[in-house]
């Protein structure tokens, strides 16, 4: 189902945690997408739903501006040239957005919807334990 069998990852403080910009850079490399430093945004368990769309959109003409998470779902951006197949593009993009309301956003395993601070996230029941577990709030203070 992947072709990446280790997903990117950057070390903090010894702990090796996955980093989407990379992730990106390299599925678009090999997708040949052109990228426009784009804005990235995800956890680790929608990067097979991001390598299944960018997979289906080999050979096209566009530019990658955004993947970021956004209400819960998944949220893409592009920008396409004349002679582009739109259809092609949009259903990809929309596969991927109605795929991630479904599907853990950390683990990658089935999910559900859940308010977490002023954010809708979408995680199972384990991950949603681990969070609560760690007190994050899905609120700014969680960086501290």
């Amino acid at each position: 189902m992947s072709d990446f069998t280790d997903f990117p990852v950057e070390e903090s403080n010894g702990v090796e945690t996955f980093c989407p910009k990379r992730h990106i850079n390299d599925i678009c490399a090999i997708n040949k997408i052109s990228l426009k430093v784009p804005i990235v945004d995800y956890k680790m368990g929608w990067a097979p739903l991001i390598e299944t769309m960018l997979n289906s959109l080999k050979g096209q003409n566009i530019i990658l501006i955004s993947i970021t998470t956004t209400y819960g779902q998944l949220d893409s951006e592009f920008v396409m040239a004349k002679g582009v197949t739109v259809a092609k593009v949009y259903k990809a993009i929309e596969v991927a957005r109605i795929e991630s309301r479904i599907i853990c956003m950390e683990c990658g395993k089935l999910g559900f919807r859940h308010f977490m601070g002023n954010k809708v996230v979408v995680i199972c029941r384990i991950c949603e334990a681990v969070i609560d577990s760690n007190g994050e709030t899905g609120t700014w203070l969680d960086k501290y």
